[in-house]
C-alpha cells in the first residue's frame, strides 16, 4: 500500500511534486466557477456517461511528480490514492480504448497487477486497493520500488522534503519545486520580453533556489507560498520588493476601495533567513465578491451563455488519449 507522507510516494529525483485533495477541490468556488460553470467538464461528463460511474469518486490524493537532472526534466508520474475498485476502472479504460481504436492490456509491473494502453511504454498499475501509478513503465517501476522501500525516494531530498513539510499543513493543494539554474536565463529573458516594470519586479525572484506553494481551497482561500533564496540577502532583497509592491498598489484609490483592496490587506510577507513567507487568508464571502468582480468584467469565461467547449484529449505521463477520436494515439 502507498504511505501516509506523500514525499515518500514519489521516487528519488523528484524535481517538482503536486498534490492534490481532490474532493476538496472539487467542491470549491474555484472548481465550479472555473470548470463546471465554464463548461471545461466536457470531457469528464463524457466518462461518466461511458463509464456508468464517475471514476473521481474514487480519487482522494492525486500526485503529480517529474523527476529527472537539474536541468532535464525527462520523467512525469501520476499517482492516485482512493478506494479505488480495479475491475470497473479497468473495464472503463476497456471501453475507452475501444472507441478509440486503440489498445489495451492486462499485464504485470514489479508484480503488480497493470494495465497498459495502447502502442507506447505508458502503464497504469495497481499497488495495494488503494493506490495507482501511471507513466512510462520505468517510471512506474521507480514508484513501485520507492513505495517498497527498495528505492529511493523524494523525501530524501531535504529541501523538497523541508518546503512540503512546512507548506503542505493543512493545505488541500501543495507545489513544491526546485528552481533549476539553468532556467534562470530563460526566465530573465521572458520576463524581459514583457516590458521593463515586469523585468523590474521579476529580478529579486530569479535568486530562488525552490519555492513551495500550499492553498485551503475547499471554503474560502487560504495561501502560502514559501521561497527558498540562494542566501539571506536575496532573501532580504525579495522582502523588501514584495513590500514595496504591496504599498504601491496599496496608494492607487481605485483598487484600495475595490474588492481587490481588502484581499491586499491581508497579504503577509515575512522572512526567515534564507527562507521568504507569503500567507493571506480570504473568508469565502470575499471569494464571491471577487468571482462576482471578475464575471462582471468577463474574466472567467463562465455563465450560463458560455458555450461547453468540445471534449479534449487526456494528456497522462504515457501520451495522449482521445476518448471521442477515432484515431488510435501513439501511446498513452
Amino acid at each position: 500500500s502507498l504511505p501516509e507522507q506523500t514525499m515518500d510516494t514519489a521516487p528519488a529525483g523528484t524535481r517538482a511534486l503536486l498534490r492534490m485533495d481532490v474532493p476538496a477541490v472539487r467542491r470549491s468556488i474555484f472548481y465550479q466557477k472555473l470548470v463546471v460553470e465554464a463548461g471545461r467538464d466536457s470531457g469528464h461528463r463524457a466518462l461518466v456517461e461511458r463509464c456508468g460511474f464517475d471514476p473521481l469518486d474514487q480519487l482522494e490524493d492525486l500526485v503529480i511528480f517529474v523527476a529527472g537532472d537539474s536541468a532535464e526534466l525527462e520523467r512525469t508520474g501520476v499517482i492516485g490514492r482512493g478506494p479505488f475498485e480495479h475491475e470497473r476502472v479497468a473495464e472503463c479504460l476497456r471501453q475507452a480504448a475501444a472507441e478509440s481504436e486503440s489498445t489495451l492490456e492486462r499485464t504485470e509491473v514489479e508484480e503488480l497487477p497493470a494495465v497498459k494502453i495502447g502502442r507506447g511504454e505508458g502503464v497504469m498499475a495497481f499497488i495495494g486497493r488503494r493506490g495507482l501509478a501511471w507513466g512510462q513503465r520505468e517510471t512506474v517501476v521507480s514508484v513501485i520500488r520507492a513505495v517498497r522501500g527498495e528505492g529511493g525516494r523524494a523525501s530524501e531530498d531535504e529541501l523538497l522534503n523541508r518546503l512540503y513539510n512546512t507548506i503542505g499543513r493543512d493545505r488541500e493543494v501543495v507545489i513544491v519545486s526546485h528552481i533549476p539554474e539553468p532556467w534562470i536565463p530563460a526566465l530573465r529573458q521572458l520576463a524581459q520580453s514583457r516590458g521593463e516594470d515586469v523585468a523590474r519586479m521579476a529580478e529579486p525572484f530569479f535568486a530562488t533556489k525552490a519555492i513551495g506553494l500550499g492553498a485551503r481551497v475547499s471554503v474560502g482561500l487560504a495561501i502560502g507560498a514559501l521561497f527558498s533564496m540562494r542566501d539571506a540577502e536575496s532573501a532580504e532583497i525579495l522582502t523588501r520588493t514584495l513590500r514595496a509592491e504591496l504599498e504601491t498598489l496599496m496608494a492607487q484609490p481605485i483598487i484600495n476601495m475595490s474588492p481587490i483592496g481588502p484581499a491586499l490587506r491581508r497579504i503577509n510577507v515575512n522572512q526567515s533567513g534564507v527562507d521568504v513567507n507569503i500567507a493571506f487568508d480570504l473568508h469565502q464571502e470575499r471569494v464571491e465578491n471577487l468571482f462576482s468582480l471578475a464575471e462582471r468584467f468577463g474574466v472567467t469565461g463562465g455563465g450560463p451563455g458560455a458555450p461547453p467547449p468540445p471534449p479534449g484529449p487526456l494528456v497522462g505521463p504515457g501520451g495522449t488519449f482521445s476518448p471521442t477520436s477515432p484515431t488510435p494515439p501513439a501511446s498513452l
